[in-house]
């Protein structure tokens, strides 16, 4: 069993929740991290502290560098995760989580010795992709009916085990950027062959 630890106060941790989030590399390589929600967050402020926590894990010019020159968009995964021992053959099909130094500015999980966090399971969230970009969008979400839906990702204080589910943001081709690009080459090609027409 995977046991975890998490940095801060154990009173304000009680009335905070702890979302684990993974954010995973073009080669594969998940690290994780947890995401501290206070009691009065709404569904836009979750996503607006999402936004800004990927935001300071991900260096500014890697971000540039794969939006505008590879045409990569993060979006959100809802993944399950199971735990196994070190050696224990298993069928998982996804990665194994890894962890941020403990001295990043988010607590750090900690898994015990010998222990592997796998993702067993993952699926795209279209709501909580759609909110990343616009928060605002969930201005007017319930924020009892919102939590309760992703109660999965929440970490128990009390039992300290992995929460039956993270957020993944992997990095995704966007097809709306590569349209963009093709067409506004094809108009360059356009404008290019009509000036050399009429030279």
């Amino acid at each position: 069993m995977l046991h975890i630890t998490t940095s801060g106060d154990n009173a304000n941790a009680a009335q905070e929740t702890n979302w684990l989030i993974g954010i995973e590399s073009t080669n594969g390589r998940l690290l994780s991290d947890v995401l501290t929600l206070s009691p009065a967050d709404t569904p836009e402020m979750a996503m607006q502290k999402l936004l800004t926590f990927y935001k300071g894990h991900v260096p500014k010019k890697r971000r540039v560098f794969h939006r505008f020159v590879l045409l990569h968009k993060p979006v959100i995964e809802l993944a399950t995760l199971s735990t196994v021992s070190l050696g224990q053959k298993h069928d998982s099909p996804g990665p194994i989580l890894t962890f941020f130094s403990p001295q990043t500015a988010h607590p750090a999980l900690i898994p015990s010795s010998g222990q592997h966090v796998l993702i067993s399971a993952r699926q795209r969230d279209d709501t909580l992709t759609t909110a990343f970009y616009k928060p605002d969008v969930l201005a007017n979400a319930d924020p009892a009916a919102f939590f309760a839906a992703y109660r999965g990702l929440a970490i128990d204080p009390e039992s300290q085990q992995a929460p039956e589910h993270a957020l993944i943001i992997p990095l995704k081709f966007d097809p709306v950027a590569v349209n963009c690009v093709r067409g506004a080459g094809m108009l360059i090609s356009l404008g290019v062959g009509l000036g050399l027409k009429f030279v």
